[in-house]
């Protein structure tokens, strides 16, 4: 699983479809690759190698976004990139959406919603739009109130030093 994580990091994938212990890496309409081992399991081994913890992450989104359930995960807090899920962290059978990627959703038929990323693949996920479209709101204020910390802090060292 290292390997892999390590593999993708200059590529990530746009979806992890995960079914307990399998998961589907989608990277585009004609790359997808097939693991044994889940999307919570990989989300894990990337996050601890820009220093910090899958538990770690999923608490400090929802400490600073107020959210209770279905927590996003940053990966690193240098380029921003986050994905999230569709169902509940414990949920064996999850799809993770790489958010830095979705140019667009559409609701269509069925309570189920269409993503669309930019290099032109569309995904249909069985899911509500609003649940979409609320877990791309948080993962936006969760950007925003890291970025404005960070601004933040920046402006205390200097004061604290001048």
């Amino acid at each position: 699983m290292e390997a892999v994580a390590a593999e993708t990091k200059a590529y990530r994938p746009l979806l992890i479809v995960s079914s307990y212990n399998n998961s589907e890496f989608i990277f585009s309409k004609d790359k997808t690759l097939k693991f044994p081992f889940s999307g919570m399991q990989w989300l894990e081994e990337v996050v601890i190698q820009y220093g910090a913890s899958l538990q770690g992450r999923m608490d400090s989104f929802c400490h600073l976004t107020n959210a209770h359930q279905k927590p996003c995960i940053l990966i690193s807090e240098q380029t921003m990139n986050m994905y999230f899920p569709i169902r509940g962290k414990d949920n064996p059978e999850n799809v993770f959406v790489y958010f830095n990627k979705v140019m667009n959703i559409q609701q269509t038929k069925n309570n189920h919603t269409r993503i669309y990323f930019g290099n032109g693949y569309s995904y249909e996920v069985s899911c509500d739009y609003r649940t979409v479209k609320s877990q791309m709101k948080r993962c936006d204020q969760f950007i925003h109130t890291v970025m404005q910390n960070k601004k933040d802090l920046v402006i205390d060292f200097r004061e604290i030093y001048h």
